[in-house]
């Protein structure tokens, strides 16, 4: 909700209202802020920062519930691992973002992450079994089309598969007990904060970055609409888990309501 350019609440997709005496702050995707707030109340320098918002590289998860863990080969013998990350060479690596920006699957040798949290944290599945994620980078924009993916993600999950059976001692068919696919437009379906099959917010490229996240002159966590302000991974310093944009909007926001972190932390420590 905004009257006369300043934000005072928000209204919910069942037709609640929530009004705000000081302040809104957003964590939406910076992509879908223009049919939130409006174009006319935006501006255009602002609508058209939007507009040019890329998302990064997006990602294909297949989630597998396993009866052991993978074993991956070393020189040393095979060993279960939390992490294992595959790419064969930097030309791989080459022919996966040609491939990429192209919006073809490339899978003879592609360029992969595998986890198996269980390794470490045994709780997060039954006595004696196993988490699996594999990871791929792959295009959202299929030549084909996004909805493609609905064809072929069960290919493209057993393709991937394969590829890191070969590296370990154990990972075949006979140990799976269960799989989740998520291609990237599942991925976005399921969260649209993942614009894109992007878990980052948008890529943090130069023009992506520092001033210009998410949009040139609009770093400070501020936005045009006066009490509106915008965090998340779409603002400085990008996505991932650091919690660095929610500090920093708070320390905005507190600032020009006339207070500050230091000020509130010792407040809360003192109630305590």
């Amino acid at each position: 909700m905004v009257e006369k350019g300043r934000a005072t609440g928000v209204v919910t997709a069942d037709g609640s209202r929530y009004g705000a005496t000081k302040a809104v702050v957003s964590s939406i995707h910076i992509h879908h802020l223009l049919d939130i707030v409006g174009e006319a109340n935006l501006g255009p320098d602002y609508v058209a920062g939007i507009a040019r918002w890329k998302p990064s590289v997006t990602m294909f998860a297949a989630h597998y519930a396993l009866s052991e863990p993978p074993r991956f080969k070393t020189e040393a013998g095979s060993m279960a691992s939390v992490t294992m990350g595959g790419l064969e060479s930097l030309a791989s690596l080459a022919r996966m973002l040609a491939a990429f920006r192209a919006g073809r699957l490339d899978l003879d040798d592609p360029v992969i992450l595998a986890l198996t949290p269980t390794v470490i944290d045994p709780s997060r599945a039954p006595a004696g079994k196993h988490t699996f994620k594999l990871i791929g980078f792959l295009p959202y924009e299929l030549a084909e089309g996004p909805q493609h993916w609905d064809v072929v993600k069960d290919e493209v999950a057993d393709r991937l598969f394969e590829s890191v059976a070969a590296l370990t001692a154990n990972l075949s068919p006979a140990i799976v007990l269960g799989r989740a696919i998520s291609s990237p437009l599942d991925l976005e379906r399921r969260n649209p904060a993942n614009w894109r099959g992007s878990c980052h917010g948008g890529a943090s490229t130069p023009d992506q970055s520092g001033w210009f996240r998410p949009v040139e002159g609009w770093s400070n966590y501020r936005t045009p609409v006066s009490g509106l302000y915008q965090t998340g991974a779409c603002t400085h310093p990008g996505g991932s888990v650091s919690g660095l944009p929610g500090r920093n909007c708070a320390s905005v926001l507190l600032a020009d309501l006339g207070s500050s972190l230091v000020r509130e932390e010792a407040a809360g420590s003192a109630s305590r």
